[in-house]
């Protein structure tokens, strides 16, 4: 081949490749955009696996090639989550990039909004929604307790599904609430207990209506406490909020999770009552006459010893009713999400199921929920963007043990421990019962079932005319249905002197919002920037109920609660009731920034509620915040350690409104009124005076900050200081009887709450293959009643039994103590002369012949005789003196340990249930320490009184106890199985994990559990026999696909 040859051959083959080459090259042009649709300028945008790259314009564009249409594009951007793509056959990309999870750049939603964390001027506190799920509960508020500073979580019960109260830096007001409010995805929820339909026959249950909340649906959870960050909420914000954000789908990819999770659960402390013959040898030192339990041995007819146990009784079985009748409780959790978006990104979309069904520690007892959402946007270009989301929650509590806050005089809980431990009789009438069936025939011949449902929807659309103006528009809406049903059948003591008695009752609420807002948002070149909005709302809610109670049913062998018609009688006529509220405000706020070192926010909102008077319909709520970033002052360079300091100062009023509605108007109840012949006429009587001038309680609080990071963030601090005056409290007034009626509501009193907040969060170890972070929280506050206008105390009563009034509402003292007397041991022999009467100098109760054994009190007054009106006061601490949560996570490798211990220091419980327990009744069983302890004249205590002492019905300190605790909350072990097993299989990744609840709790406290709350909110440390909480061992699966 001659050389012009082989140089033509050559040519022509460089020219096919080169042909070639630019055959397979192909061209990629797209726009990349934020997740509010806003344009990503300087993102870099690579082709996988080699240097071709390109950078988005201005707008967001690019435009570069590369190899092939299967070539994968990285795209990167500091702050954001990378994205990969496949460049595609039509290569035309529209990329959605959301922010990356970092602690300086985390999104926080605020009220009508969100912001960076490191712009927030106001306190905000954030929820590790990582940390979170690490617990095995289903109850997402029971999962706060410990995480946030300021916020103190207790439940009213280890009861399935029971009442959770959530106090934000204090109680504010009596009659107003202490609850916060919630926002769940833009609605507005006030937590309303009368949502869940449960009847009061056998106690005042409460029970939350937020269980149904699934915590595996949510994305974010945030607690505003500061004025600055509530008073956007108005006459809703006073107790704080919480702001609960539902998980969105996923940009450029398409997830499918599957979460499985099951448990075991058991009574995690039992109280040991008397058995077999301490019983019997008790019950006949009460009964010495009784030849049920004494046996007359000499023939002279008179009972001289006790039967003895396992010979001489009908029955020969003693029953430990804890150990019979509480078991392991068994949990089944299945979750399935799927979440993702068109291949435009276009639409993005997130739906979920789930199932959970809990078998209570006590027999015959569950819990079921199911719920379903969905979560869609729609985003056809950059200016316009539509959605909606939607939820569907069902629960279901099963079982007659549902007892709520504690009050259930003659319930099951309280039988369990006091009813006598033989079962020869089972005739609740017997008066040997104290009308009491026994705890297992109330569990197996009584029924009760509250199901509630719950649908949330909501829907918006979103323009934005320019990209700096942002124009908003929602309509939210709420609907509840719950109705119990409740049956106890002529062997239970609540049935047996009606001959059964069964109670339905239903309630149903509707709620509608509508939202309108408009954001304008700009920053320029000279350091100055701008968020303004502003906002126009409405609402409405409407609560209604039907109640009936029958008794007397001739036939019992089916549940006749599903056939009232066959009652003989009802035992009250069927009650309705109905009522509405509406509100409508409008509301602002201007957030301004100068070289991201000053910040301003200010935020106004004006309220009208229909609950209140004529003359007071409106109401104005203001606040002002300030922040300095002083490390990005130029002289704080040189400090290279600091990588953050953020001074903080706020200011701002917000109300609070959470009365029943038309308490400003004039009302009539009706009342039985006597004929001169003596017969009985209904009639109606006025009972509330009207109150035109009646407006909202006013919370004004002072707010200082300080947010610190150093040493690359790997320590970071905050600390809070507050102060908050609640003034014109709603409260319900004597007036003259002139007026025609008894009671009118009206704004007095006052009350203060002041308290510190620390936060640390700390980044042990960082190295390659294990790492360890630390968080903790401890708050403080302090409680404090400043005026009750023409009053200087109001009693607070319960009815169960003898012991009534518990607390008093007194200026000058903290909400939530209990009131009585002071303990101060146990009169003995020495202290009476032989004709037994009390030595001189020796402390008398007013009316009372005392006796060795009786219990002695202090006189406050030093005259050395006890009565009710100079020798009683506050004897107990509700709140604690500090309170909070500690976290560990270890990680290594593919392995993860967390622990959690949540703690409470310096709070007191007046513990009723020892009332209950330690021999009120001879016809009861009385706890085993104490019957060992208790005085006798050859065991002359001074700590314990003897069995029949007078005093015992007195509220006093004898009954308080410490309740201080650190609780091993959450004990948690994962392991991520890695990626090279999971690939094979399509799997994108599968974790394992075991969770421990409750594993142990260090008190002195000698009841079921120190972490009690009552139902009424007024005396928060009081424990009435409240169901004990459970520990929990359960073991998880999560696979993503």
């Amino acid at each position: 081949m001659t050389i012009y040859m082989k140089s033509v051959l050559i040519v022509l083959v460089a020219l096919l490749a080169t042909s070639l080459n630019a055959l397979a090259q192909h061209k990629v042009t797209g726009t990349v955009v934020d997740d509010t649709r806003a344009p990503l300028p300087g993102v870099t945008v690579t082709e996988e696996k080699t240097t071709n790259a390109a950078v988005t314009d201005a707008q967001g564009r690019f435009n570069f090639t590369v190899g092939s249409e299967r070539s994968v594009l990285v795209f990167s951007s500091i702050g954001m989550e990378s994205v990969h793509r496949k460049a595609g056959k039509t290569g035309n990309l529209y990329i959605v990039m959301q922010s990356a999870a970092q602690e300086l750049g985390q999104v926080v939603v605020i009220g009508y909004g969100s912001m960076l964390k490191k712009d927030l001027t106001g306190a905000v506190g954030t929820v590790d929604m990582g940390d979170l799920k690490k617990s095995g509960t289903p109850s997402l508020l029971n999962a706060l307790t410990g995480k946030v500073a300021g916020v103190n979580v207790t439940s009213s019960s280890g009861e399935l599904g029971g009442d959770v109260n959530i106090v934000i830096r204090g109680n504010n007001s009596i009659n107003a609430g202490t609850q916060p409010l919630y926002v769940i995805d833009g609605t507005l929820v006030d937590v309303n207990s009368g949502e869940v339909a449960t009847s009061t026959i056998s106690g005042r249950a409460r029970f939350n209506p937020l269980a149904g909340i699934n915590p595996a649906d949510i994305e974010s959870v945030q607690v505003l406490k500061d004025a600055s960050a509530t008073a956007i909420y108005g006459s809703a914000g006073a107790n704080g909020v919480i702001v609960i954000t539902t998980k969105k789908g996923d940009y450029n990819k398409t997830t499918v999770s599957l979460d499985m999770r099951f448990g075991i659960s058991r009574v995690s402390k039992h109280i040991k009552m008397l058995q077999g013959q301490e019983f019997a040898d008790y019950r006949f030192s009460r009964f010495p006459l009784s030849e049920e339990w004494g046996i007359d041995t000499d023939g002279d007819g008179t009972p001289d010893r006790a039967r003895v146990f396992g010979k001489e009784f009908e029955d020969n079985t003693s029953h430990d009713w804890q150990r019979e009748l509480f078991r392991t409780g068994f949990s089944q959790n299945y979750n399935l999400s799927v979440n993702g978006s068109t291949k435009s990104n276009a639409l993005v979309y997130s739906l979920s199921g789930e199932y959970l069904k809990q078998n209570a520690i006590a027999k015959n007892n569950s819990f079921t929920r199911y719920t379903g959402r969905y979560k869609v946007e729609y985003a056809p270009n950059q200016q316009l963007r539509v959605g909606g989301n939607g939820a569907i929650v069902r629960t279901e509590l099963y079982g007659p043990v549902t007892v709520g806050g504690g009050e259930q005089y003659n319930g099951w809980l309280e039988s369990l421990l006091i009813y006598k431990p033989f079962n020869f009789k089972i005739d609740p009438g017997d008066p040997d019962n104290a009308n009491m069936s026994s705890p297992s025939q109330t569990l197996y011949n009584a029924y009760k079932k509250t199901p509630l449902t719950r649908v949330l929807a909501n829907g918006f659309v979103q323009y934005k005319p320019i990209p700096e103006l942002t124009l908003r528009t929602a309509l939210n809406t709420g609907l509840t249905f719950s109705k119990s049903q409740e049956w106890y059948s002529s062997l239970t003591s609540w049935g047996y002197a009606r001959n059964g008695l069964a109670n339905v009752l239903e309630t149903n609420t509707e709620q509608w919002q509508s939202t309108t807002t408009a954001t304008y948002s700009k920053s320029w070149k000279n350091g100055h920037s701008v968020n303004a909005m502003l906002g126009f709302e409405t609402s409405s809610y409407v609560w209604e109920s039907l109640n009936i109670t029958a008794e007397n049913f001739k036939v019992q062998t089916y549940n006749p609660v599903f056939d009232l018609g066959q009652a003989g009688a009802l035992r009250n006529k069927p009650a309705t009731n109905k009522y509405r509220q509406t509100r409508m405000s409008e509301f602002g706020r201007l957030f301004y920034a100068y070289k991201d070192r000053y910040l301003t926010t200010l935020t106004l909102r004006r309220d009208g509620s229909s609950k209140f008077g004529a003359n007071n319909k409106y109401a104005t709520f203001p606040s002002v915040a300030l922040a300095w970033k002083a490390h990005n002052e130029p002289f704080m360079k040189k400090l290279r350690a600091i990588d953050e300091l953020k001074l903080r100062l706020s200011a701002g009023t917000s109300g609070n409104d959470r009365i029943t509605p038309y308490r400003s108007l004039s009302r009539l109840d009706l009342n039985y009124v006597l004929n001169p012949d003596e017969s009985a006429i209904m009639g109606l009587a006025p009972s509330e005076l009207a109150n035109p001038n009646l407006k909202w309680e006013t919370t004004t609080q002072y707010d200082f900050g300080m947010d610190i990071s150093v040493l690359k963030r790997r320590l970071s601090l905050s600390v809070d200081l507050y102060y908050k005056r609640t003034k014109d409290m709603l409260l319900q007034a004597d007036v003259p009887s002139q007026s025609g009626s008894f009671k009118q509501w009206q704004n007095i009193g006052e009350i203060e709450n002041k308290g510190v907040e620390l936060a640390l969060n700390s980044l042990n170890v960082d190295g390659r293959d294990f790492k360890w972070r630390t968080t903790l929280n401890v708050s403080s506050n302090r409680n404090k009643i400043l005026s009750l206008g023409s009053v200087t105390a109001i009693p607070v009563s319960i009815s169960d039994g003898i012991i009534n009034e518990v607390s008093r509402l007194k200026v000058g003292e903290a909400i939530g103590g209990a009131w009585g007397y002071v303990f101060d041991g146990v009169y003995q022999t020495s202290d009476f002369d032989d004709a037994g009467n009390l030595k001189p100098g020796v402390v008398r109760v007013k009316g009372v012949k005392s006796k060795p054994g009786d219990m002695k009190f202090k006189s406050l007054n030093g005259d050395d005789e006890v009565d009710p009106v100079n020798d009683k006061k506050v004897i107990s601490r509700g709140e604690p003196k500090f309170f909070g949560g500690l976290q560990n996570v270890f990680e290594y490798k593919n392995f993860s340990l967390s622990f959690f211990f949540n703690f409470s220091y310096g709070n007191e419980v007046l513990n009723i249930g020892r009332w209950k327990y330690e021999g009120y009744s001879a016809y009861h069983n009385v706890a085993s320490d104490y019957f060992h302890k208790r005085w006798t004249p050859t065991n002359a205590t001074n700590e314990y009184p003897a069995l029949q002492a007078a005093g015992k019905n007195e509220v006093s300190t004898y009954y308080v106890e410490d309740a201080s605790f650190l609780r091993l909350q959450n004990l948690n072990l994962a392991y991520q199985l890695p990626a090279k097993l999971l690939k094979p299989l399509k799997i994108t990744g599968c974790q394992l994990s075991l969770s421990m609840d409750n594993l142990f709790v260090l008190t002195k406290y000698s009841g079921f559990d120190p972490e009690v709350s009552y139902w009424n909110k007024l005396i928060t440390g009081l424990d009435n026999v409240t169901y004990p909480r459970s520990r929990s061992f359960s073991f998880g699966i999560n696979i993503n696909f």
